[in-house]
């Protein structure tokens, strides 16, 4: 891959520095990606170290150029994660936050339906409840007496009516 970053030479004036890596292929022009470079055998351990270059100066070890230009955009970028990280989070913390205030106004309003529907029907039974009291004190006027004296003179009637029947036939 060849990139490009800006950077400035020795005189101040800006210039283009190009990068390579040949195991990703091509960047397109102001992608912010950075070449990574493992340390190829035989080459001497350097670990983290910084030294100060100008143009035409031969590097004292394998390693990758950062123009001040690259190093700002870098700098720029580790302080910006954090607060990128923390409004993506703030965002997703939002979207869960609005799909559970969802769920609970959806609970809440099949609650009251319910709350509604188990009214109703309480005053359906008490209205039930009132109707059978009152039929049941009306009927406590009559005397009883009179209801069993019907039913076995009426009882008695059509037994005698079946047995006289039966002996016709």
């Amino acid at each position: 891959m060849v990139g490009v970053a800006p950077a400035i030479d020795g005189k101040g004036a800006e210039a283009v520095v190009r990068f390579e890596d040949t195991e990703r292929g091509p960047v397109e022009d102001g992608a912010k990606q950075f070449p990574l470079r493992t340390q190829a055998a035989g080459e001497d351990p350097v670990g983290v170290a910084v030294a100060p270059m100008h143009k035409g100066d031969a590097a004292p070890f394998d390693g990758t150029l950062f123009s001040p230009g690259a190093v700002a955009l870098v700098m720029a970028e580790m302080e910006a994660c954090p607060k990128r990280i923390a409004a993506e989070v703030d965002h997703a913390k939002g979207v869960m936050k609005a799909g559970c205030d969802m769920q609970v106004a959806g609970k809440q309003a099949e609650l009251n339906a319910e709350r509604k529907k188990r009214e109703a029907e309480v005053l359906s039974r008490d209205k039930q409840i009132e109707m059978l009291s009152g039929e049941l004190a009306s009927s406590k006027d009559q005397p009883i007496w009179l209801w069993v004296g019907g039913g076995a003179v009426g009882g008695a009637t059509l037994v005698i009516l079946g047995v006289l029947a039966a002996g016709a036939l």
